[in-house]
């Protein structure tokens, strides 16, 4: 078959293809080693696969030796001056400088949270700082200077009241059970030992079952009650009207006669709560009647006031008696 112009080309393409691939061999043939004197090459050793974890068993802590009274007698030092001020039973009103005061106790407390102790005694340590915690909340409630330190709760906001005693009753019941673990521990804490407040937290559990929380329910309803009333009661007997504040008083009682009707009470208290109702309303009605000029109605409601405060307050004078709650 001829061969045309192009099929030439394409033969010549070839050959110098051919020929430029033998040159090729030639040359590396001469510059590279034969094959009989080259060295496979090393396998290089890598790190060893990181072994599969075992069950290595952990020893079990060996249990710290548990000396209740001994750890008791070494905290003494730290804790009691807490309670030297008797802070729960009215010594603190005599401090003159409650911001140094409060500070101090602050101290107290952080050095009681690095106190150590035995894993036995762990529960204890907890109740102790509870304690403290509690307490110095009652000394941050705003107005806690005043009622700290006042003879009488006249004229004292309500809310702080409740506040500051509820607060004091968390204080106790925390006492309560620091009393309780040191008791299963072989401890008798005495009452000379902060400064009266064992004997108050022996009082407030005697008052205060899982059943009856009379204490508590006495001091942060009926005294925070007593708080409220004493501007009013007061008008009533002296004459002297404030219009104005008579005014906010009675809505005060009627918002506070609704919080108690609406709020749980300990069953064991449900003759006082009665009595303390009875005597919201009396002296709501008392007040109304004082600024209609109603003098009948002032009287008779003024003397339904005056006798259920009289019941409330035989009912709660002994759970209350050993906190010292200025009247």
């Amino acid at each position: 078959m001829p061969v045309n112009g192009t099929g030439r080309k394409l033969m010549l393409f070839a050959v110098i293809a051919l020929v430029v691939v033998v040159v090729l061999d030639v040359i590396m043939a001469a510059l590279l080693p034969p094959l009989s004197t080259l060295r496979l090459p090393t396998a290089t050793v890598g790190p060893s696969p990181t072994p599969r974890p075992t069950n290595t068993p952990v020893p079990t802590p060996t249990e710290v030796p548990c000396d209740g009274p001994q750890w008791w007698e070494s905290v003494g030092a730290t804790v009691a001056p807490f309670f030297q001020s008797n802070l729960l039973t009215g010594g603190a009103r005599s401090v003159t400088n409650f911001d140094e005061f409060r500070s101090a106790q602050q101290g107290i407390r952080d050095a009681a949270a690095a106190l150590p102790y035995p894993p036995c005694l762990a529960g204890a340590h907890d109740d102790l700082l509870d304690t403290l915690n509690a307490l110095l909340l009652a000394l941050n409630v705003p107005n806690a200077q005043q009622i700290v330190a006042a003879a009488s709760l006249y004229g004292l906001p309500y809310d702080n009241v409740r506040h500051y005693y509820a607060a004091i009753s968390d204080g106790y019941e925390n006492l309560r059970d620091l009393i309780a673990g040191l008791e299963a521990q072989g401890v008798t804490p005495q009452d000379s030992d902060l400064g009266g407040s064992i004997g108050a937290a022996r009082q407030f559990a005697r008052f205060n079952t899982l059943d009856c929380q009379a204490t508590r329910w006495a001091a942060t309803e009926a005294v925070s009650w007593f708080a409220l009333v004493s501007t009013a009661g007061d008008s009533l007997t002296s004459g002297e009207v404030d219009r104005n504040q008579l005014g906010r008083v009675v809505i005060q009682l009627q918002n506070n006669g609704l919080r108690i009707e609406g709020a749980p009470f300990p069953n064991c208290m449900a003759p006082a709560r009665a009595d303390l109702l009875e005597a919201n309303d009396g002296l709501v009605a008392a007040i109304q009647g004082l600024l209609s000029g109603d003098s009948a109605a002032l009287q008779q409601n003024a003397a339904a006031y005056a006798q259920a405060r009289g019941r409330l307050e035989a009912a709660i004078r002994s759970y209350i008696a050993f906190m010292n709650i200025p009247s």
